[in-house]
């Protein structure tokens, strides 16, 4: 993250993977072992990923199956809901043309009458089992002639390019209340591992070992002591956790053991994503919720060019680099959500005599404006303010192909940066965290970057015995880096390009 006065300058592949769960010692209930067993790489088998809460609608119907062979369940069209009113829906006959995921515009092209926000058609639905094998219902925000408005409709579970190949647990894993291991065998490439717990239960990652040697590679505890991890994890207890393994080009790949605790009995499921082809481009789905009314009348739209022109200075920095900016697409946030959420407050707190800024409120509010976006890339958010933040990442790594969840994407405060030309560098730090990479050292001296070629600043340099480094500070020690806490820096290590180089987003 980085905070205000920081920036200055057809066919599937099949192949086997084999999971098991082992229950640690001192759990009261052993989990089931399960035997190794192969099965299909098909990404229509990817189970429920992030959670969602229920949308209240209005109307005789809530999905299709409640409509007769010859009608389907579509918008009301004699209900004029008002902006973030609940929709009407009703068995009819169809509205348009379009069927789910097909481009729309405006509802009045779908068959439903629903238009997401990210542009696709959308079916209706009142639970998982309503949509098609690889795809899950979610609250999807419609767009209308007031303004936008939730629905609950089916989306992607899983939107990655068709170079990734996909690994998925074959059932879900039962993990005993306490100390778990899921065992998860060798990957070719880096991958990106998605552990689903159940909705509202806690799930936390302790430790990965080494599956040959035991080695650790992170210990959550040791961490937290100051300890520097092989291979860092950064998970802050929601159902869905991601990690990148392995996130230090000096680890080979291999077979991986995740610690695990959780609250109560559990069920998990795992699914894991690795490139099959060396691929450069960078998809990014920006959605314009609030910000820039000093430099256009009525702020940032779509069709702006000063955004652009911000992308394009980025696509500068990541082609010095071998990566590029690929296909922007624009989505408009209109009526309250923009009002609502163009402006995020942050919670502070006095923590040994200085004052503390906490999560940004209703950033995950946020970040759930992405369900429905049916395409890879990560998810840029627009805003005008978030109290000491310029940018925040929802992850290191996010979940990567993954809309919809409290996590995906990341939000960059274009009015706190005074200059839009600061704003590729934040955008740059920010879209890093959300491939995988760690700051460099953090602002107390804690070195949380796993990786052997970046610099390191300790607190042993803190001169000015405030118990924070600052950029002059670690002049010499890494504060040139673009992943140093304050964001100060542009350098990118060979390694850390590794690690860029290397996310299952790119295409």
């Amino acid at each position: 993250m980085s905070r205000v006065g920081d920036v200055r300058g057809g066919r599937t592949a099949r192949t086997c993977l084999w999971l098991s769960v082992v229950a640690a010692a001192g759990c009261d209930d052993e989990p089931a072992r399960y035997v190794p067993e192969a099965f299909s790489l098909m990404a229509q088998q990817v189970p429920m990923l992030g959670c969602t809460d229920a949308t209240p609608t209005l109307g005789t119907c809530q999905h299709q199956f409640g409509c007769s062979s010859d009608q389907r369940c579509v918008l009301d069209q004699a209900y004029a809901p008002g902006d973030r009113a609940p929709l009407a829906l009703i068995c009819a006959a169809p509205i348009g043309s379009g069927q789910a995921r097909d481009r729309c515009e405006h509802g009045s092209a779908c068959a439903s009458g629903l238009c997401a926000l990210s542009g696709v058609c959308l079916e209706p639905c009142g639970d998982h089992p309503d949509c098609e094998a690889g795809q899950q219902c979610r609250a999807v925000e419609v767009r209308t002639r007031e303004g936008l408005s939730p629905v609950m409709a089916c989306t992607r579970s899983l939107a990655l390019p068709a170079s990734v190949r996909l690994a998925v647990s074959p059932r879900p894993f039962r993990l005993a209340q306490g100390n778990n291991e899921i065992v998860v065998p060798s990957a070719q490439e880096p991958a990106l591992m998605l552990v689903q717990g159940s909705c509202g239960s806690g799930l936390e990652l302790l430790t990965l070992r080494a599956g040959d040697s035991r080695r650790v590679l992170y210990d959550q505890a040791a961490l937290r002591d100051g300890e520097r991890a092989s291979n860092t994890v950064l998970h802050d207890g929601t159902a869905l956790a991601a990690l990148l393994f392995p996130n230090n080009p000096s680890i080979k790949p291999g077979v991986l053991r995740i610690g695990v605790r959780v609250e109560g009995p559990d069920l998990a499921d795992v699914v894991v994503a690795s490139r099959t082809l060396e691929t450069r481009t960078l998809d990014l789905n920006v959605f314009y919720v609030g910000g820039g009314e000093v430099w256009v009348d009525g702020g940032f739209r779509p069709g702006d060019p000063e955004i652009p022109r911000m992308l394009a200075r980025l696509d500068r920095r990541y082609r010095a680099v071998g990566l590029q900016l690929g296909e922007i697409r624009e989505y408009d946030v209109t009526g309250a959500l923009r009002e609502q959420l163009s402006v995020l407050e942050v919670s502070r707190r006095q923590v040994d005599g200085r004052e503390v800024e906490g999560r940004p409120r209703r950033l995950d509010e946020l970040f759930t404006l992405s369900a429905g976006v049916d395409d890879p890339g990560i998810n840029v958010f627009i805003v005008s303010d978030m109290g000491g933040y310029v940018g925040i990442a929802g992850g290191i790594p996010g979940p990567l192909g993954v809309h919809g969840t409290q996590r995906s994407g990341v939000a960059l405060a274009i009015d706190v940066l005074g200059d839009l030309r600061e704003g590729d560098a934040v955008l740059m730090h920010e879209l890093s965290h959300f491939m995988g990479l760690f700051h460099t050292t953090e602002s107390t001296g804690t070195v949380l970057d796993p990786l052997d070629d970046t610099a390191e600043c300790g607190i042993e340099h803190d001169s000015d015995g405030d118990s924070h480094l600052s950029s002059t500070e670690c002049a010499s020690l890494g504060a040139d880096n673009l992943m140093f806490w304050s964001g100060a820096g542009a350098l990118l290590t060979r390694q850390q390009i590794q690690v860029l180089a290397s996310s299952v987003v790119l295409r």
